[in-house]
């Protein structure tokens, strides 16, 4: 398998990027193709040091690292404690080396649709009920919908901010978080994800990245191994490293769009067919 991915929740980051790194290696070695560093603000400051290391041990052709609130290896999900988790990926030269698709799920639910000129107009009823069907999985998924955070409400003049521009005429749709439902939504759309990817030939999982909100982990849940756990249960543990963000990109249609709330979670597989990719791609937005 050209993945491998590992995790150290040593507070000293020398000692934690060599545990990754060095776990890496002796799952795939070294010369790698791609490698991924996600570390906790504790290891921020030494972050160069800790990208040095990975260089040398892992000497990947291409390194993307980042910092975050919490990060993602394995099962496992890492808050408000130091964590570093490194992936790392072969891939070989002359043929596809895997399948891409993601898969993304809000933390939230329905709690009804409204349009913002007529929300009483039956038109804009029948198009509200139309986006409540396919945030519920129902096909034809609408291409607008995107999850915002609400960030005040006016109670003299009802109205209500929230974190972007709502076009006139657009069916809006208040989510009520709820942690039942964002777990299983986020099993449905894997175990989807896979089914699909199998019809079009390209095999089992082989690794994942996941992208979850830093509004879920315990926040949402009982404990921050929630979404992390789900992802490595359904996939088959495979190789997984990530990060908890502040907005998720994920696929709207055709173009990719910041989410909030959401887990996007990107899938390696390696195809049945030598040669041959396809991408798939199930984005459920909230």
């Amino acid at each position: 398998m050209p993945f491998a991915a590992s995790l150290s929740q040593h507070p000293d980051a020398r000692v934690a990027v060599a545990e990754a790194a060095g776990d890496v290696v002796d799952h795939i070695g070294g010369d790698v193709d791609l490698a991924w560093i996600f570390a906790t603000a504790a290891h921020a400051a030494v972050l160069p040091d800790v990208a040095e290391v990975v260089h040398r041990t892992l000497a990947p052709r291409t390194l993307v690292g980042a910092t975050a609130a919490a990060v993602v290896g394995g099962a496992r999900g890492v808050e408000v404690q130091p964590g570093l988790s490194v992936f790392a990926a072969r891939l070989p030269a002359r043929r596809a080396p895997c399948a891409f698709g993601s898969a993304g799920t809000p933390a939230t639910r329905p709690a009804g649709a409204h349009s913002t000129d007529r929300a009483r107009c039956p038109r804009h009823r029948r198009r509200a009920r139309r986006a409540s069907s396919a945030r519920n999985g129902s096909p034809g998924a609408s291409a607008a919908d995107a999850s915002r955070g609400v960030l005040g409400a006016d109670r003299r003049t009802g109205a209500v901010a929230v974190g972007d521009v709502v076009p006139v005429g657009a069916t809006v749709q208040f989510q009520v978080r709820d942690a039942r439902t964002a777990g299983e939504d986020l099993v449905t759309l894997l175990r989807g994800h896979t089914t699909s990817a199998r019809a079009l030939g390209q095999g089992e999982p082989a690794a994942a990245l996941v992208f979850t909100c830093n509004g879920g982990g315990s926040f949402t849940f009982r404990d921050a191994h929630h979404d992390a756990a789900i992802v490595d249960e359904t996939l088959g543990g495979v190789p997984a490293a990530g990060m908890f963000c502040a907005g998720e990109l994920g696929a709207i249609g055709a173009r990719n769009a910041l989410h909030g709330f959401t887990d996007s979670v990107a899938v390696f597989r390696e195809p049945t067919c030598p040669g041959r990719t396809v991408d798939v791609t199930h984005e459920r937005s909230a």
